[in-house]
């Protein structure tokens, strides 16, 4: 795993997830120890997810470009199988399921030393098999197919949107993924949705932006373009 980057979006929020994530950096030590683990921190309130890609994006020093929320876990094979797999596609989602622990299995994996396969039971969480397109976990990607689609859109703040235009970028302009059936464990946290996103009125506004220009490379570009013109 010399020739990947892993970038790692984060907001402390001095409490659970931090608990989270130190746990899942220590995972990253133990597990993927040659791979070059990269934190993106935001800087805004609420969180920005895109800017803390971008920002872990901007430490990477590899070719290849794994995309992983900050409280996912999963097989590291599943990186090899589609890293093998960007000679035919530009970008890889490598899962289909998301498995999603309750807080007590959460709890229970927390208090063991991080390792794959897990010291702990998987034994008390839900399944959700979310939509065909749905990347918003774990992506893998070469840099030069992150840097062609744009990256992440900062104009997204809060929750929602942001991983769902991003697909819609890498599709109009770097083109077809291959999705693997495998699965990503996702710890528990107080759950945000689109009933309680912060944001979320601005973030839906600029996703249907999105999701007008797909398929039209240049209607993409323009959106992209209009990033760098309202800096």
């Amino acid at each position: 795993m010399k020739e990947i980057s892993i970038l790692v979006p984060y907001q402390s929020d001095n409490g659970e997830r931090d608990i989270s994530f130190n746990w899942i950096k220590k995972y990253y030590e133990v597990v993927m120890p040659d791979a070059e683990l990269c934190i993106g921190m935001s800087q805004s309130s609420p969180f920005n997810r895109s800017q803390a890609f971008n920002n872990a994006a901007k430490k990477a020093t590899r070719d290849i470009f794994v995309l992983a929320d900050g409280d996912v876990i999963y097989n590291p094979d599943i990186i090899q199988e589609a890293v093998h797999l960007l000679d035919n596609y530009p970008w890889v989602i490598p899962f289909r399921s998301v498995i999603n622990l309750h807080q007590d299995n959460t709890d229970r994996l927390l208090q063991t030393e991080p390792s794959w396969p897990l010291n702990t039971p998987i034994d008390h969480y839900y399944v959700d098999n979310y939509y065909e397109r749905f990347a918003g976990k774990l992506m893998v990607m070469s840099r030069d197919t992150y840097i062609s689609s744009g990256g992440p859109d900062e104009r997204f703040v809060g929750w929602g949107g942001d991983d769902d235009a991003f697909v819609l970028a890498l599709e109009t302009l770097c083109g077809n993924y291959i999705k693997l059936d495998r699965d990503v464990i996702h710890l528990w946290h107080p759950r945000t949705d689109w009933s309680n996103a912060p944001n979320k009125e601005a973030n839906m506004e600029l996703f249907g932006r999105y999701f007008q220009a797909s398929g039209d490379r240049e209607a993409m570009l323009k959106l992209i373009k209009e990033r760098k013109d309202s800096v």
